[in-house]
């Protein structure tokens, strides 16, 4: 029986305007999600390229003299991904590479070469279309399954026959899901047939398991809304009074509780101004450089070697308080954002679209990951500068930023540097990242799903 409803409902609405609607609409979104990217992908290429090839030419400059090589500035790049075109987790505004040396940390860029203040407010990826165009699609799939029926007549005389109220439900909603899948499948195939034809790369098969964890995760996601468009059908007696609850239902769901819980973070993880950091970094500096044991070391001159030893420690001091201070400002703006989205996860949009990032290998977890690969690849390029430096008999061994001059000059292999290279994240990683936002979409569901029963057993059909 199930199944011949389920049909019935199908094929009464796959011939609407509405879902004609719907279908074109998705489709032509996934087709200018797709083109939007490929020229983003393209030019980011460019620019990656050129960065590594300009960091790899300093490398190798650097590398005929040890002491040039540790204090020269390095970047850390990290280049493009195909799977932003699943979720661009505000890749455009997130830096992309770090500048260091053997003993600072520096800081970090974005080699972005768009002007960040024309750049769109919307990032046209998947998460952008399934997350606000089709979860709206739902609701107007859904808005009037019950209270329309009820209008026609046609919900009375089903209740007057055999059919159970359990199996009208399930019908209405595998039926409004089937729809979706069709109108979803076809934008998604359209827009990575574009993608791969233009940059020529066979996408499905290099990113086949984020590609179907992405299918799935939109599912769970769209399947919300739709049990939310059920439950309003069957608590309204007129579908105009449905439609109108369905549109502020999505409004608060997609735009109203996640600004609101983004803002709520913001204000009760307060953190110190740039200024007020900055003040401490510098009294801190100063506190060291007037405290020190040996005063003959802040007066110190490469022709007088009687005080180096002193004079080495006291710098390294210096730039291990700098380096201690930007990484404690890192941690802090990072706690602050993951407060805030901790906050704005009461919204299911943002659970999907943090599950999203996670599949995809973007936003701001993605970035965190690459700050500290960083950090530790600066140790390993910090620990390579020594050993060589430790087998120079002519260095004093006495290695600082300050004094180049005093350690060794010899020339280093290009070849024996360590490289960086950004490791992504593996299959447990992503299920670590992404399993938060799976439990709270499911509870989300299961939650709607029973609300939605239960009010539909109440309801008058008369």
């Amino acid at each position: 029986m199930i199944k011949i409803l389920i049909l019935k409902e199908i094929q009464r609405s796959i011939i609407s305007l509405r879902f004609m609607l719907i279908l074109i609409l998705t489709v032509v979104m996934f087709a200018i999600s797709a083109i939007l990217f490929i020229k983003q992908y393209n030019q980011q290429q460019i620019d990656f390229t050129t960065q590594l090839i300009e960091n790899e030419n300093a490398l190798r400059e650097n590398a005929s003299h040890l002491n040039q090589l540790s204090s020269g500035t390095q970047y850390l790049l990290r280049g493009p991904v195909i799977t932003e075109l699943f979720a661009s987790g505000e890749e455009k505004i997130l830096p992309d590479r770090i500048s260091m040396n053997s003993f600072s940390y520096i800081g970090y860029q974005n080699i972005d070469r768009q002007n960040y203040k024309l750049n769109p407010f919307i990032n046209f990826d998947w998460t952008f279309i399934v997350g606000v165009i089709l979860s709206f699609a739902a609701l107007v799939l859904t808005f009037d399954r019950i209270s329309g029926e009820r209008e026609s007549g046609v919900l009375r005389l089903q209740c007057a026959n055999s059919v159970s109220r359990f199996q009208l439900m399930v019908a209405n909603y595998i039926s409004a899901l089937m729809l979706l899948f069709v109108a979803l499948s076809a934008g998604l195939i359209l827009n990575l047939l574009i993608v791969s034809i233009w940059l020529n790369i066979s996408i499905i098969m290099q990113f086949f398991f984020e590609i179907v964890s992405f299918y799935l995760l939109s599912f769970l996601y769209l399947s919300i809304f739709l049990l939310i468009g059920l439950y309003i059908s069957s608590h309204v007696r007129k579908s105009s009074s449905g439609l109108a609850i369905a549109l502020l239902a999505w409004a608060t769901i997609v735009i109203f509780l996640p600004s609101g819980g983004a803002m709520l973070g913001q204000k009760i993880y307060k953190i110190q101004t740039y200024y007020e950091f900055e003040a401490k970094r510098r009294a801190a500096w100063w506190d060291i450089w007037n405290n020190v044991s040996v005063k003959e070391a802040q007066g110190y001159s490469s022709k007088n070697f009687l005080f180096l030893a002193e004079r080495v420690a006291l710098v390294n001091k210096l730039d291990e308080s700098n380096n201690k201070f930007r990484y404690e400002r890192f941690k802090e703006l990072f706690n602050q954002v993951k407060t805030a989205k901790n906050f704005a996860r009461i919204s299911p949009f943002f659970q999907y679209k943090y599950a999203g990032e996670a599949i995809a290998g973007t936003g701001l977890q993605t970035f965190a990951a690459f700050y500290e690969q960083g950090r530790i690849y600066r140790t390993i390029f910090q620990k390579f500068i020594k050993d060589k430096d430790r087998i120079d008999m002519e260095s004093s061994h006495q290695i600082c930023r300050w004094h180049p001059e005093v350690y060794s000059e010899a020339s280093v292999s290009f070849d024996d540097i360590p490289k960086f290279t950004y490791q992504k994240s593996g299959f447990a990683d992503i299920a670590r990242k992404a399993g938060k936002d799976l439990l709270l979409l499911f509870c989300f569901n299961m939650l709607f799903a029973m609300l939605a029963f239960i009010s539909f057993m109440k309801y008058d059909v008369r």
